[in-house]
């Protein structure tokens, strides 16, 4: 799992189409940490973290946790990140963690009702 969610929103953020200040939601629900993460373990990508993130552009960032261990996580992570924004404020994404992803989506102004067609989104 360690760099993949980071390797989609480059991804993302790299194509042509691109524009800054997109929310975004990562589902982490069926990710499983190793039994060593921590703040040694994600501490480290702080910087990889942030300079994907100043990218990004003002918005919002949902983080789904399938467990209130990942839950506990992925806060530590959001913790570490802010700490580091404090220092360096030139990122302007706003994070919070969930543990379902219609509470995310609700959080990101995502309608129930809404739909992404992945297979169209993939080809534009």
């Amino acid at each position: 799992m360690r760099g993949e969610p980071r390797k989609a929103v480059l991804e993302a953020i790299d194509a042509p189409g691109y524009i800054q200040g997109f929310n975004l939601l990562t589902d982490h629900s069926k990710a499983r940490f190793p039994d060593d993460a921590g703040y040694h373990y994600f501490g480290h990508e702080t910087p990889e973290r942030l300079a994907v993130d100043a990218r990004l552009g003002r918005c919002k960032k949902a983080l789904v946790a399938g467990s209130e261990i990942e839950f506990g996580l992925l806060r530590q992570v959001s913790q570490i990140d802010e700490i580091a924004i404090e220092i360096s404020p030139r990122v302007e994404v706003e994070r919070q963690v969930f543990r379902d992803v219609g509470t995310a989506r609700r959080w990101l102004g995502i309608p129930d009702e809404y739909v992404i067609d992945y297979r169209r989104a993939a080809t534009s």
